[in-house]
């Protein structure tokens, strides 16, 4: 169903009304619903609508299909993962943020965006006292899409950098970034590209270190980067009194990594 501005802006009205009834009368629900997998299959249709349905039939479908089979991130009484995810400042933001429907990927798609990711991102790195080095002029920070992925760009970065400086120790002899490619009867099929910071003959020498009570996404980032992983052994103690890797664990395993016969290196912690 195609829809004008006046009916958006009735319906957005709607819209607004649930999330506020949904977030007045959250306490009432429990943190997870009482579902099943597959409990979502009997309650919509089996093949998809040839013709969009009225705002007011999808309206009374919200609390059955969207709604109540959800787990309530929100609620007081969720405890996993993050202690909140969401305010209503958030939510206007998101009704901007869709609204405008820019696609930020490049300063030219869309400068005020970049820009103003950029500076939000240099107001959090002060407020969490970062070290100089990580913010500033000479470094531009971006928001990445989830957590996971921003534990693996990170370990990417790690990398790369620890795959530079081991060049430049080992005095490696590098090869051309790019390699024209010609068949044996003469056809062009274009450029073979090499990343010399990601150089598969050093990959193998490196190794990554995280407690054995991180997220998962730590793993999945170590293993599509193509390195070694050791889960260290956590403790309790500290000054939360939490499950944590002490310094010396993490030296003692370092230590072990450098005096390997093949030698490896440590580049991620």
């Amino acid at each position: 169903m195609s829809m004008n501005t006046t009916e958006f802006r009735k319906y957005g009205k709607d819209i607004i009304d649930v999330v506020s009834d949904y977030w007045d009368t959250i306490r009432k629900r429990e943190p997870l619903p009482d579902v099943q997998p597959g409990f979502m299959r009997p309650l919509i249709p089996y093949d998809p609508p040839m013709e969009g349905q009225p705002w007011e039939e999808i309206f009374k479908d919200l609390e059955k299909v969207a709604i109540g089979g959800n787990t309530h991130w929100q609620h007081p009484n969720f405890y996993a993962y993050y202690p909140t995810t969401c305010s209503y400042q958030a939510i206007m933001g998101d009704i901007l943020s869709g609204g405008l429907a820019s696609i930020g990927f490049s300063w030219k798609s869309s400068p005020s965006m970049t820009e103003l990711e950029i500076c939000v991102l240099e107001w959090l790195a002060k407020a969490l006292a970062l070290p100089k080095e990580l913010h500033g002029e000479s470094s531009i920070a971006i928001i990445q899409n989830t957590a996971s992925d921003a534990t693996y760009v990170a370990i990417l970065a790690a990398r790369g950098r620890v795959t530079e400086r081991i060049k430049v120790q080992e005095k490696a002899v590098e090869y051309h970034e790019k390699e024209t490619v010609i068949t044996d009867d003469g056809v062009d099929i274009g450029n073979l590209y090499h990343y010399p910071y990601h150089d598969p003959s050093i990959m193998t020498k490196l190794v990554a270190y995280c407690s054995d009570q991180a997220h998962s996404s730590v793993e999945k980032g170590v293993m599509l980067a193509a390195v070694r992983l050791r889960k260290l052994r956590s403790v309790r103690g500290g000054l939360f009194d939490n499950f944590c890797v002490t310094p010396e664990v993490l030296e003692a395993a370092i230590k072990v990594t450098e005096s390997m016969r093949k030698k490896k290196h440590a580049f991620f912690q």
